[in-house]
């Protein structure tokens, strides 16, 4: 492995930032600083995105809470968004596109179907669904 296979993963943010890669859980503590496989850092920085601030056309194009030193990255502190999504609505231009709902869910697989077929109207005739997982 050559030197340049290895980069400094920087946490922007005051908490700690996990991220996994080949099934093996890293902490980057707060404003800490790590070394990293590059295409550990890669998936590190995509995995924690600042919520809300994802282009819904180039998921490339947002801003991280981890950056690599060596890639030039914005490494100055910032903190999670309140956002509930990864990318930008207002980025979007289709009619409607920029209302979203949050719906909490609880329970298991069937109670989430039920409310998918609620909101949508996927079940008109009010037949009782039935899951095999259901609990």
């Amino acid at each position: 492995m050559a030197v340049q296979d290895i980069v400094t993963v920087v946490n922007r943010t005051s908490r700690a930032v996990e991220s996994t890669f080949d099934g093996r859980v890293s902490v980057i503590p707060a404003h800490g600083e790590k070394p990293m496989l590059v295409q550990q850092a890669e998936l590190a920085k995509r995995q924690n995105p600042v919520m809300g601030t994802e282009d819904p056309f180039n998921p490339y194009a947002g801003t991280y809470l981890l950056g690599v030193k060596e890639w030039g990255d914005d490494i100055t502190p910032i903190e999670q968004s309140a956002c509930e999504e990864r990318f930008d609505r207002d980025l979007l231009t289709m009619p409607g596109a920029q209302k979203a709902e949050v719906i909490h869910l609880g329970g298991g697989v069937a109670r989430r179907a039920e409310i998918v077929d609620a909101k949508l109207n996927l079940n008109p005739t009010g037949m009782p669904l039935s899951h095999d997982d259901a609990v």
